[in-house]
């Protein structure tokens, strides 16, 4: 609910305009009002005109109800603020003038207060003491000449006191000054009046949406706290030190107890040392980054339930200026989904490690009979012997990938790092891989920038690399197309792209490319069934050589899978991140 339909909070314009609305109303009554008494006044001033002094002050008085009559005319054609300005300056003068035609006897002094009072009305404070100031300037000059006798009024006020038609222009005067008061006044209430009823409103309207706000926020309290309650997950906050500053209450009893992590970091609670642990050390890299991180899982070791596995999510947390003020997130304990896990990659691999030993031995054998070790077999046997073979080298390829999925899974990976030159690794693997393209009809072509491209790596894990991308690069071509494969340097890395022509991946896959068995259609609906195995493979190996992978589109139509890798000198020694 908002308290004013009003740009600024609470109606602040709107105030300000009925402000600006009442000054120039009582404007243009004082303007109405001076003009009305300038017809008798000046007419009073006229029959003076053959009296001893008077012509000066029946002058001025004539050029103020001119100038009154002018601006009253076209007001409605001239700003509020000059109109207010003209009144100020005209009473100003006015009184001026009545100070120097009669001195202190005269209602000069009158009509110079209210140009004080008007200018405090229609400007501010500090325009009214100025103009005080300055009027008190000439007020002191006026009665420096007079005392000292340099300067005398133009006006015998004795005569004048004696003739009754002074006592009438005393009386149009006193009107004029009277009214001028009341009109003020009068106008000052009342703006007064709308303000107080207008500030009101708008309090009223306030204290309701603060109401209505207030009740709106202790429900959504309430109602978080139930789910927080009722969840099996923790809501959690950390401070810009990563230590917990709220740890959500949970009637799932959930272990440790909320108490027990508050002022720690998430390590104190796991009770490890960062320094002895690359996965920790990765992990507080990202805070101290104040990248957000989602599943990040430890364990923790607890006395009455053993060890149990915990995954977390969280994002920073910045104020309105960017400072910094900690983290905010999730977390749930995943310790029955992590054995579940175990127990599966235990599974594949117990039953992929059964199922190498009698394929590589019925793929011996195959090659045997292939190769004539039992005599010469006839053409019918010998293409079902192939088709045979064929499939069982499918099936101990599929083998190796879900071993590999293991091992990387587990950090059991082995790598025989050395310096490796990756121009002749390419070169070699084309070789190698040359039947995908034979049995896709593709053609490869490597293109190469850089004579000499040394990495430190492992070789047999790179030609890995090297066929899955050729392979599926090759699957995904169309008849008689050309895979292209480019080495050149990028920054401190040697980057290896391969571009196919095929139908290319749409951007809402691009999350699943990399994932296990992760299946890709493109826009027209065509597929290339696989494992999905390779890709997820490709990206492990390449990380862990410190690199990284990645595709883009292709600007003639396909993708383009690229990886790079830190360039190594012959000289150089072994990296100290990969080993």
């Amino acid at each position: 609910m908002r308290a004013s339909t009003d740009n600024t909070p609470y109606g602040d314009n709107r105030i300000l305009d009925d402000l600006d609305s009442t000054r120039s109303k009582i404007a243009d009554a004082a303007l109405i009002f001076i003009s009305t008494i300038a017809v008798p006044a000046l007419a009073a001033s006229f029959y003076r005109m053959e009296t001893i002094g008077w012509q000066p002050i029946m002058a001025l008085h004539s050029a103020a109800a001119l100038s009154v009559w002018t601006i009253t005319a076209f007001r409605k054609r001239i700003p509020y603020r000059t109109r207010a300005g003209l009144i100020v300056i005209l009473t100003f003068i006015i009184g001026l003038g009545g100070f120097y035609t009669f001195a202190l006897s005269g209602g000069g002094q009158a009509f110079f207060i209210i140009s004080v009072v008007f200018s405090a009305i229609f400007f501010n404070a500090r325009t009214a003491v100025v103009l005080l100031v300055t009027g008190c300037v000439f007020i002191a000059g006026f009665s420096g000449l007079f005392v000292s006798q340099l300067l005398r009024p133009p006006v015998d006020m004795h005569v004048y006191n004696l003739e009754l038609r002074s006592w009438i222009a005393a009386m149009f005067g006193l009107i004029l000054l009277g009214g001028s008061a009341i009109a003020t006044i009068v106008g000052v209430n009342k703006m007064l009046l709308r303000s107080v009823t207008a500030l009101r409103d708008h309090s009223t309207q306030l204290e309701e949406a603060v109401a209505s706000r207030t009740v709106e926020l202790e429900v959504s309290r309430q109602r978080f706290q139930d789910f927080a309650a009722a969840s099996s997950d923790r809501f959690w906050e950390s401070n810009e030190h990563h230590r917990f500053t709220y740890v959500s209450d949970s009637e799932q009893n959930l272990i440790p107890l909320a108490n027990d992590i508050l002022g720690k970091t998430r390590w104190e609670v796991a009770g490890v040392d960062p320094a002895e642990s690359e996965v920790w050390r990765t992990h507080i890299a990202d805070l101290n980054a104040r990248r957000p991180f989602r599943e990040f899982i430890f364990s923790l070791h607890n006395p009455s339930q053993g060890s149990r596995y915990y995954s977390v999510s969280g994002k920073p947390n910045f104020d309105d200026d960017g400072t910094f003020r900690g983290y905010k997130g999730t977390s749930s304990d995943v310790s029955e989904r992590e054995e579940l896990n175990k127990l599966k990659q235990d599974f594949i691999a117990t039953v992929s490690h059964e199922l190498r030993t009698p394929l590589t031995s019925i793929k011996g054998a195959l090659g045997l009979v292939t190769g004539g070790a039992v005599g010469p077999i006839p053409e019918e046997p010998r293409n079902l012997v192939g088709i045979a073979e064929q499939n069982s080298d499918r099936l101990i390829n599929l083998v190796n990938d879900i071993l590999d999925v293991e091992k990387l899974q587990s950090g059991k990976m082995a790598y025989n790092f050395e310096a490796n030159e990756l121009v002749e690794t390419a070169q070699s693997a084309l070789l190698v891989n040359r039947h995908y393209g034979d049995e896709y009809g593709v053609r490869y072509d490597l293109t190469v920038v850089p004579p000499i491209a040394m990495v430190w790596a492992d070789r047999h894990r790179l030609d890995q690399v090297f066929a899955n991308l050729l392979s599926n690069a090759a699957k995904f071509s169309p008849q008689d197309g050309v895979v292209e494969i480019r080495i050149e340097g990028h920054a401190n890395n040697w980057r290896v792209s391969v571009s196919d022509k095929g139908p290319g991946i749409p951007e809402r896959y691009r999350s699943r490319v990399f994932e296990r068995f992760g299946q890709v259609e493109s826009e027209e609906g065509y597929s290339k069934k696989g494992t999905g195995l390779g890709l997820s493979i490709t990206r492990s190996i390449i990380t862990d050589h410190g690199g990284s992978i990645d595709f883009e589109p292709n600007k003639s139509g396909g993708s383009i899978f690229y990886f790079d890798l830190p360039k190594h000198g012959e000289d150089d020694p072994a990296p100290g991140g990969v080993s």
